[in-house]
């Protein structure tokens, strides 16, 4: 199911919107990183920022019963993954995207969101997962 919620923390943030509609983010771009990337700076342009109030991930009831869940977030992934512990401990598979370099302001590199995994009392650590890198965006 697709539900139509801004996640976070639960509270209100400025929701950048931006000229590519994936790049979209609660954070602001960090253009030198992005800038890497064939077409991500021109893509992460802010074209407008609104006021959103956010939802936290455990507040989502349609999540509650999931077996499976992909968070794609834009830099968000340490504060949903924070605020989405219950949900998370039912999960059978977590699907996540996330950058080992910054391409936010005041992102949390990819690691740090994953030790929040890693702090559940279910008994699986980040280890027991397998992590892919997807090189296809670095060649120019």
């Amino acid at each position: 199911n697709f539900v139509n919620y801004a996640l976070g923390d639960g509270e209100v943030h400025k929701l950048k919107i931006c000229a590519q509609f994936g790049m979209n983010s609660l954070l602001d771009p960090k253009m030198d990183s992005l800038s890497m990337f064939p077409a991500f700076a021109k893509w992460s342009t802010v074209n407008s920022k609104m006021l959103v109030q956010t939802k936290r991930l455990d507040e989502v009831s349609e999540a509650r019963n999931a077996s499976f869940a992909k968070i794609d977030v834009q830099g968000a992934e340490k504060m949903i993954l924070e605020n989405g512990l219950s949900v998370l401990n039912g999960l059978s598979l977590l699907q996540i995207e996330c950058s080992p370099i910054p391409l936010y302001r005041s992102y949390d590199l990819a690691m740090k969101a994953l030790d929040v995994l890693d702090s559940r009392d279910n008994g699986s650590r980040v280890s027991d997962y397998k992590l892919y890198l997807d090189t296809a965006g670095l060649a120019a």
